[in-house]
């Protein structure tokens, strides 16, 4: 029996923005849609920005007036999520202070970056982004394919693992998504530190994003306040 689904034209009470017809709208501008999304997925998606808006609010970045995206729903007999209604393709934000972050600027601003994909893992199971491979280079995609927890054969969560350690813990390591000793032993370091069990426990995991965010919100504040961002 297909899931039940509705017309969408906002989530945290901000509306959506589709930027890719024509594809030079990417980041620029966009215009209103009202895809169908399956209820569950758009209840879990309303709140994951809900939460998402908090911490960029506590960056001192503004509030978001608008949420740039490249689809939700696909027309056709597809079975991808996308043409169930339980995905989203993230590309960007607009505050009201005229700044504008785009999902292709993690090599520029990584705090921005981690903290929303922590946000996002929190909610949803399955997070691809920009360094999963080329076709999510611009945009991050969420879906409810899968429950909200580590596992180490995902390329994907090891991925913002690691990232999480360099860029926020402030360890070096290699960055390829691959589960081995090396990033086996730091993480293990840093769950010390932090006071978390294996992250193979989902609270563990969701502990471990919870003190990612604080740290990437941090800092992406005091970037903020000095004017490192533009």
């Amino acid at each position: 029996m297909p899931m039940a689904r509705n017309r969408i034209s906002q989530f945290g009470d901000v509306p959506l923005l589709y930027d890719r017809d024509p594809v030079a709208n990417y980041g620029k501008c966009g215009f209103r849609t009202h895809p169908h999304v399956d209820t569950v997925f758009a209840l879990q998606t309303d709140i994951a920005f809900g939460e998402m808006f908090l911490v960029l609010e506590a960056m001192d970045l503004g509030q978001v007036t608008a949420i740039l995206f490249g689809g939700v729903d696909r027309t056709g007999g597809g079975s991808s999520l996308h043409h169930k209604g339980r995905a989203f393709d993230l590309d960007g934000l607009v505050f009201d202070n005229g700044f504008i972050w785009m999902a292709d600027t993690f090599a520029t601003q990584p705090h921005q970056y981690l903290a929303i994909e922590g946000v996002l893992r929190q909610n949803f199971g399955t997070v691809l982004t920009s360094g999963y491979d080329s076709a999510h280079r611009d945009h991050i995609h969420f879906d409810n394919g899968e429950p909200v927890g580590f596992q180490r054969h995902s390329k994907s969560r090891v991925l913002y693992l690691q990232n999480a350690l360099k860029f926020l813990f402030d360890q070096m390591l290699t960055i390829d998504g691959v589960w081995g000793p090396e990033t086996q032993s730091i993480e293990r370091e840093v769950r010390k530190e932090l006071g978390l069990g294996g992250l193979s426990i989902r609270s563990n995991w969701v502990g471990f994003i919870e003190a990612s965010i604080d740290i990437a919100t941090d800092r992406a504040r005091e970037l903020n306040q000095g004017g490192l961002i533009a």
